[in-house]
């Protein structure tokens, strides 16, 4: 077991977000909520964004309460929707006017290149911020 982890932070991103449901601890991974600011646990499975890396203020990181969560990736891009629109905490992939979410089915025979977990919800012509991230999924 490792008596201290190792890390690199300097350059990290940490966006403030609220809890919803649940209570987050630090060093826990984080989903969104049902809002582009609001997040709750990551359970097995799901697909989490970020790490709680500050409790805030309040300090407990309990329902209501802001906390800082660093982005798991590099950087936040603005993209442009496109066709089939865009739902935050969902992988994005390329259409022919911009970006739109991924459909995965764990049993599609379709291999789907995807550029990154859209951080906002938008419709066809908006611009969303997109934390990158090259992935496959199969659709």
């Amino acid at each position: 077991m490792a008596t201290r982890p190792k890390e690199e932070l300097q350059n990290r991103i940490v966006w403030p977000f609220t809890v919803q449901t649940g209570a987050v601890a630090l060093g826990k991974l984080v989903k969104f909520g049902t809002t582009d600011s609001a997040c709750q646990p990551a359970a097995a499975g799901d697909l989490a964004f970020g790490v709680v890396v500050d409790l805030g203020k309040i300090g407990t990181g309990a329902i209501g309460t802001e906390v800082g969560v660093m982005l798991l990736g590099i950087n936040v891009v603005s993209m442009t929707v496109g066709t089939g629109g865009t739902t935050r905490g969902v992988i994005q992939q390329v259409v022919a006017d911009g970006v739109t979410d991924t459909t995965p089915s764990g049993a599609g025979t379709a291999l789907v290149g995807g550029v990154g977990i859209a951080m906002q919800t938008g419709v066809v012509g908006d611009k969303v911020g997109v934390m990158t991230g090259f992935t496959y999924v199969n659709e």
